[in-house]
């Protein structure tokens, strides 16, 4: 059999203890899918240079997260790993021109183990995750043929890089294009290893310049949001830091709004004139 790919937008990190609408949908989805062996995903919370195949037998549950209540930390998804197809899976990538190894210790982070929970609640199906290449575009030429023979294919991969963008600075949680199309903002854990800070990076759509560095907001960026003209740039906060707005001509932090008791995990839209 053919095994279907699914992407699954699994939000908030409280998605695992507050199932909401989709819980129950994805709980449908997993009893529709009878016969699968194995789950392969690909998570933008573990990007690497290259490609890395997690090889645990027993991946770990990863707690990638900061500033959430107990007993988030506390729940685990102890679903087998799949070795042997993991080694498959390296294979075949090389195979299609990536550069692709083996990672033997890689757990699963909260972008798999999240919605699997809802997808396969008993954990019986063995799980192993494929890393995100940092330097990615859009355009899905690199779809391998994981789907067949029972097991679940998440996520395709590509990795043209017709733009290359800086590659060592944490994971990112958010890229959005400016409404024009000539600037990617990016961020999420970006800089916060060495001072805590939280960075914005701004980058020529076209080259993959960095234009320009935004720091010193004191959290991790939970969101970016465009005006519809481009003229503003959101950026919400964890750590009920608030918001920022930076102004894209001269991409300079123009204001802030620090009144929030919890981390800012979406931007609402702008209104139309921005």
């Amino acid at each position: 059999m053919t095994a279907p790919s699914i992407f699954i937008s699994h939000g908030s990190p409280m998605f695992a203890l507050e199932p909401g609408v989709l819980g129950p949908n994805l709980r449908a989805i997993g009893q529709s899918l009878r016969g699968i062996t194995a789950v392969l995903v690909v998570s933008p919370h573990w990007q690497t240079r290259g490609v890395r195949v997690g090889g645990s037998a027993a991946p770990e549950t990863i707690h990638d997260f900061g500033g959430f209540h107990e007993p988030l930390y506390q729940l685990q998804y102890p679903a087998p790993g799949a070795p042997t197809l993991a080694q498959e899976a390296a294979s075949l990538l090389v195979q299609a021109g990536f550069e692709a190894t083996l990672d033997d210790h890689r757990g699963l982070d909260h972008g798999a183990w999240v919605p699997l929970r809802y997808l396969f609640p008993d954990a019986g199906v063995p799980v192993f995750q494929v890393s995100l290449p940092q330097h990615i575009d859009a355009q899905v030429s690199g779809v391998t043929d994981l789907g067949k023979d029972g097991q679940l294919d998440l996520v395709g991969l590509s990795e043209g890089r017709p733009v290359r963008l800086t590659a060592d600075h944490g994971a990112y949680t958010d890229v959005q294009v400016s409404p024009d199309g000539k600037i990617i903002a990016t961020g999420g854990w970006t800089g916060w290893e060495w001072d805590q800070q939280g960075t914005v990076y701004l980058f020529d759509a076209g080259s993959g310049e960095l234009l320009r560095r935004l720091t010193g907001f004191g959290s991790i960026i939970g969101d970016l949001r465009f005006s519809p003209d481009g003229r503003w740039l959101a950026i919400g906060l964890h750590g009920g830091a608030g918001l920022v707005f930076v102004d894209m001509t001269d991409m300079s932090i123009k204001a802030r709004d620090e009144d929030y008791a919890e981390r800012v995990v979406e931007v609402a839209p702008f209104e139309r004139q921005g």
